[in-house]
């Protein structure tokens, strides 16, 4: 279990290092910063959403993991998302998102706790596709970055 959190904060310090290189694509929309009083312009994905499993691939390297009880993504219809998920041990995210007219969602990553590490730093999130309906939804990430390909798949049941 130590191996797979060492290797899983390997992994995403490794993507967030590689966030600010100039090989990853733009991102289609760009979040505001201020979300405080303007609503989005697509509510498809406002509301709680329970994680069921997040499989990585990046760098050789595969992971899956099962959602936990709590483990969760909330969207506001302001543009905030707000992720607890225990992979890779305790992760708490504060972002702000948006979702493009083709269903693209990008997110700027704001403030992150990883196991009491926290980070203010902005960073960017892959472009994920998104695929949903009344009360699953899946988010695909398939980028090429300096270090390889960055594979994510994010399935989860609305609450």
């Amino acid at each position: 279990m130590k191996y797979i959190l060492v290797l899983f904060s390997v992994v995403l310090f490794s993507y967030m290092l590689s966030s600010c290189s100039k090989d990853n694509p733009p991102a289609i929309v760009s979040p505001k910063l201020d979300t405080s009083t303007t609503l989005i312009n697509n509510t498809v994905l406002v509301g709680k959403w329970n994680i069921v499993s997040d499989s990585l691939s990046y760098q050789g390297v595969k992971l899956k993991y099962q959602g936990a009880a709590g483990d969760h993504y909330i969207f506001t219809k302001y543009g905030n998302l707000y992720i607890n998920e225990a992979f890779g041990g305790s992760i708490v995210d504060t972002a702000i998102y948006a979702v493009s007219n083709s269903y693209v969602l990008n997110w700027l990553n704001i403030y992150i706790n990883q196991n009491g590490n926290v980070s203010t730093i902005p960073t960017n999130a892959p472009p994920f596709n998104i695929r949903t309906n009344a009360d699953s939804l899946v988010l695909t990430s398939n980028v090429p970055t300096a270090q390889g390909q960055r594979y994510e798949q994010i399935k989860f049941i609305k609450q």
